[in-house]
């Protein structure tokens, strides 16, 4: 699957149209419709909602039909905790089996809770749960399953038991910022559903997909100061102490590093008492859905700064 950043005629590609979906689960149910009938977003008003959104915990799922193609999308939402605290989430301290397919530990505890939800979701106006909407989809239809951040990281999970449990539909995971569900039992698995279709998206500075395969590069990020600044002595000490606790994590394959990349230059000094926050605030931009839709030339979407990515950080 190939991402140009831009392609001609206008048109948008799947990956653009993806992180779009992706990044409008986080609205409200009346600003997800008025966005998907926007036409100036990659998505065009060609998407309909099909089934949704409904809420369960901290997850959302919504499934929208492109009127044209008849391809369908699966967006989800992860948890809105901040960023710090998926490094500190306990339920990734712990693997579980496959909910749909018991068998050998693969992914944590809480992409496992997550699958729970929504396999637990039924629509209001379809009355149907997610399983039931899908299987009954004509032959060969194409089905994306896409997220951002926690959202990115259970759509891997729930495209893998959408494969293992319909045969009668493509399946195409197609994640952005997703932190690892899984050991190495799941990536093989993962590799076998997705050799050719599946595609994993991440911002090479953002810290969320380092998490937990990775977890050691976060030490490195952003540079020297000033103009930059470095990873906080107190952070690195949670990374050791996670990194001889948690269990082996493995990202899985057809990983996508966005081009283009940046780093907010820091105004102002960086000391001892503010760099814990100036980290977060480069950290919380790196990871921002809007930082996506820029490396990947799409539309800004509802919510959005007036410039993105930020001129500078005031320390």
């Amino acid at each position: 699957m190939d991402l140009p950043k831009e392609l001609e005629g206008g048109a948008y590609n799947i990956p653009q149209i993806c992180i779009t979906l992706a990044a409008l689960a986080y609205d409200s149910n009346t600003e997800l419709i008025s966005e998907l009938a926007n036409k100036s977003l990659a998505t065009q008003a060609n998407w309909s909602l099909a089934w949704g959104p409904v809420d369960n915990g901290s997850n959302r799922v919504y499934v929208v039909k492109n009127g044209l193609t008849n391809e369908y999308v699966v967006a989800i939402r992860g948890t809105v905790k901040s960023v710090e605290s998926m490094f500190i989430d306990a339920d990734s301290f712990y693997l579980a089996p496959l909910p749909w397919n018991m068998g050998e530990n693969m992914i944590s505890d809480g992409m496992s809770d997550a699958w729970t939800h929504i396999n637990n979701m039924v629509d209001s106006k379809t009355g149907q749960n997610l399983y039931q909407f899908i299987s009954h989809f004509a032959s060969n239809t194409t089905v994306y399953v896409t997220g951002h951040s926690q959202g990115g990281c259970l759509a891997s999970v729930v495209a893998l038991w959408l494969a293992q449990t319909f045969n009668h539909i493509k399946v195409y995971p197609i994640t952005f910022a997703a932190e690892t569900a899984g050991n190495k039992a799941f990536a093989t698995v993962y590799q076998t559903a997705f050799l050719f279709g599946g595609l994993r998206v991440f911002n090479p500075n953002d810290i969320v997909p380092m998490g937990f395969a990775d977890i050691d590069k976060i030490k490195h990020l952003y540079g020297s100061e000033p103009p930059y600044v470095a990873c906080p002595d107190e952070f690195k000490a949670i990374i050791n102490g996670l990194e001889s606790t948690l269990p082996e994590y493995v990202q899985v394959i057809r990983a996508y590093p966005l081009p283009n990349a940046f780093i907010v230059k820091v105004r102002g000094e960086v000391h001892f008492f503010n760099r814990t926050q100036v980290f977060f605030k480069q950290v919380e931009i790196q990871h921002s859905c809007f930082s996506y839709l820029h490396l990947l030339n799409a539309p800004m979407t509802n919510g959005a700064p007036k410039v993105w990515p930020p001129v500078y950080i005031n320390a």
